[in-house]
């Protein structure tokens, strides 16, 4: 695939000069987390959240935690997993928006 998708090129090679060990810790930290919590519930629970996604590339396991959890959620059409690098205006777009909605609770709130 990084022969011809210049996101996945970049992506593996960050990762090739990676230290090995340190992303072995990070992935089995992020896996005993897992395995205690559910990472959205602790997101949900931290602040008001809102949820960024495009449903045409979420597992099924999340577009149901989803459809089961209450959360502002915007989404992301035509986005791929990589929006931060290969569509940052759309994001932008969309992280603004979020953030109008979280000032806007945030000021009700207050009131």
């Amino acid at each position: 695939m990084s022969t011809t998708a210049p996101i996945i090129h970049r992506y593996r090679q960050a990762v090739s000069e990676a230290n090995p060990v340190a992303l072995w810790q990070l992935g089995a930290d992020a896996r005993r987390f897992s395995a205690k919590y559910e990472p959205g519930m602790v997101l949900q629970n931290a602040a008001m959240v809102t949820y960024l996604y495009n449903p045409e590339n979420c597992p099924k396991t999340t577009i149901e935690w989803l459809s089961e959890n209450p959360m502002d959620r915007i989404v992301l059409d035509n986005a791929t997993h990589w929006a931060s690098v290969d569509q940052p205006e759309l994001l932008a777009e969309k992280i603004l928006l979020a953030l109008s909605f979280t000032e806007k609770r945030s000021l009700n709130a207050r009131t």
